[in-house]
């Protein structure tokens, strides 16, 4: 296994549009689960003081690592005021959604994060057409996802066991985190036996008790559980649809793009709809994390090493 996390449990709270802000994160982290935090959720006001306060508020109960989700463009449009945010909250990894390895800009900035031990990931929805092999040799990890996650999925000839053995087979030491659909520990064992480092849940925790969605709206989904494809430009997105209400896609406006203002009005408990994955098919209750991660085979007192066992006589 390659460590990439200082956390006791192979697990990573992936970042969710909407749902990923402070109380999530503090509440997985104390579980030993690494957090996430997602960049364009503090967009909707002063970003530098939303997000400022939200790791204020993180670095007030925990010390460990924890990942920023965003685009290179805008790491590097708002570079000055990120590498505050970076060096004084000691984020530790950033998540780069898309990556230009010809980008001298880029590259300077990585270059900078990385005399400082800032660890970088990508995340695939299309492994293994995306990332390119240059993108594959100055990053620390990966994010791969399946068709069966929340939000944005693509199809592809692989099933998840083979991609996770083909990016481990040609790139041994990058640190593969595996998500999609994830809604037990046999779901979690078999990722990583196939050679995933960590796995990534995204939907129970925005189902949890200490998640930021309405818990209106997380009790539609529990009872519903019937997930639809969104268009998103050239892509799709599995979610669940709050009310009847059509999502509208318009890729000129911030509000629409990626479905976000569906997306927003489900969190407030105002319809529109949900971005879930087909983990949902095994939450029937609204809990806390803490509940969450015992219920997956994890406890402060154990790892993925303890059900080792068990798990093969199940198989």
């Amino acid at each position: 296994m390659i460590k990439l996390f200082g956390y006791k449990h192979p697990l990573v709270c992936l970042s969710m549009n909407g749902v990923s802000e402070a109380n999530l994160a503090i509440a997985v982290a104390k579980e030993e689960v690494c957090p996430s935090l997602f960049f364009y959720n503090y967009f909707y006001g002063n970003w530098f003081e939303l997000l400022s306060n939200d790791l204020e508020r993180i670095r007030k109960e925990i010390d460990g690592d924890i990942i920023l989700s965003l685009q290179p463009d805008d790491l590097i449009k708002y570079l000055k005021d990120l590498l505050h945010l970076i060096f004084k909250y000691r984020i530790t990894h950033l998540e780069l959604l898309g990556l230009d390895p010809t980008d001298k800009s880029v590259l300077n900035a990585f270059n900078v994060l990385k005399k400082h031990n800032i660890k970088m990931i990508y995340k695939s929805n299309k492994y293994p057409e995306d990332p390119s092999q240059e993108v594959m040799d100055i990053i620390d990890g990966i994010i791969l996802k399946s068709s069966t996650g929340a939000g944005r999925v693509v199809n592809i000839d692989m099933n998840m066991n083979q991609l996770i053995r083909h990016c481990k087979t040609n790139n041994p030491n990058l640190a593969i985190i595996a998500c999609g659909g994830i809604g037990s520990y046999k779901d979690i064992q078999q990722y990583i036996d196939a050679g995933a480092d960590y796995v990534g849940i995204g939907t129970l925790f925005a189902l949890s008790k200490e998640s930021i969605i309405s818990e209106q709206t997380k009790l539609v989904a529990i009872s519903n559980k019937h997930l639809t494809k969104l268009k998103s430009g050239s892509m799709e997105q599995n979610a669940i649809l709050i009310d009847k209400e059509k999502p509208i896609y318009d890729p000129t406006n911030q509000f629409t793009k990626n479905n976000t203002a569906g997306l927003l009005k489900a969190i407030r408990g105002n319809g529109g709809h949900i971005f879930m994955g087909e983990g949902v098919n095994t939450v029937d209750s609204i809990l806390p994390v803490s509940e969450i991660i015992a219920k997956l085979g994890f406890s402060q007192s154990t790892d993925i090493h303890d059900h080792e066992d068990e798990y093969h006589q199940v198989q």
